[in-house]
């Protein structure tokens, strides 16, 4: 693929399979070879991966929990502070972000509290 981008700001103007040539000393083309997907960086000058979308619906985190998970945690609740505050803060939420600092310390409670192994948490937690 070739990439046309201004020179001064690195902005991607165009790009192309067909070779691209300019005779305007404030463009430049960059030729990158091999099956190329993402988001044009401006600094590298290159194709950065799309972001990965870490978020998902409540519901949907809480699909990614087995049943004998689920049913751990609302006993564990019943006693404990952290499952508590745990499924209260979810409650509260429509979304969750699985990169949020908060929820990656919620995940590593129900793992001293017992609800979930260390690889249960990382699997859930994995985007």
């Amino acid at each position: 693929m070739f990439y046309l981008y201004e020179v001064a700001t690195g902005k991607l103007l165009s790009n192309s399979a067909e070779p691209i040539t300019t005779s305007n000393p404030a463009l430049a083309v960059k030729e990158i070879v091999g099956a190329v997907s993402g988001v044009w960086n401006t600094t590298t000058l290159s194709m950065d991966p799309y972001p990965v979308d870490t978020r998902i619906s409540t519901g949907d985190f809480f699909d990614l929990f087995t049943q004998d998970e689920l049913e751990l945690l609302i006993t564990r609740a019943k006693t404990q502070v952290k499952p508590q505050v745990f499924l209260k803060r979810l409650d509260l939420k429509a979304r969750v972000d699985r990169a949020d600092p908060l929820l990656i310390a919620d995940m590593q409670a129900m793992v001293s509290a017992g609800v979930l192994t260390l690889a249960r948490a990382q699997e859930i937690m994995s985007v």
